[in-house]
Parts: structure tokens; sequence; C-alpha cells
């Protein structure tokens, strides 16, 4: 992305650089629009895991704090409840 992003910014240098530069800088282009699409598809699918997927990790996202039925939820261990050794600050450590 950067690479390409590079040859399409500077496109006089490449064309001093390098021979047949048109044919470059158009197959640049296209992986630059390729990889575009790519990101911009998988930052629509992190937000949409982050805020609509799993309802409530937006609000620990922003403020902290989550249900004790979210913490249930996707970290049991953090119920003294249910693990009686194991706290948020020693759940890793099994």
């Amino acid at each position: 992305f950067l690479i390409s992003g590079l040859a399409l910014w500077f496109p006089e240098t490449v064309a001093t650089v390098v021979p047949n530069a048109s044919l470059l800088l158009a197959s640049m282009r296209l992986v630059h629009y390729a990889a575009t699409l790519a990101g911009g598809l998988l930052l629509t699918l992190h937000v949409y895991l982050g805020i609509f997927a799993f309802p409530g990790t937006a609000r620990g996202m922003i403020d902290g704090k989550v249900t004790s039925a979210w913490a249930n939820l996707h970290h049991p261990a953090w119920q003294p409840n249910k693990h009686p050794t194991h706290t948020p600050e020693n759940a890793d450590r099994r």
C-alpha cells in the first residue's frame, strides 16, 4: 500500500528511474486501488465486530465498564464465584 502510494505520488521520479514506467504506474494504480478496497472492507468489518456483533463491547471501550453478563460470557475468569483462584490480574497465568 505504501510502495504503490509512493509510486503514484511521485510519478516523475518513477519515470526517471524505471524504464517503461507507464506500465509500472498502471500496475501500481491497480494494486493501490485493490489495497484501498481491501483495507476499507477490513475496517468496516472491524467496526461492525466491535460495535454490533458483540453488544456491550463498544461501551467497554468507551468508558471501561461492561455488564457482568458480558464479562461472564467473554471473560469467565473475571467472575470470582466461577473461578475463585483466578482474578483479572492472574487470569492468564494458569
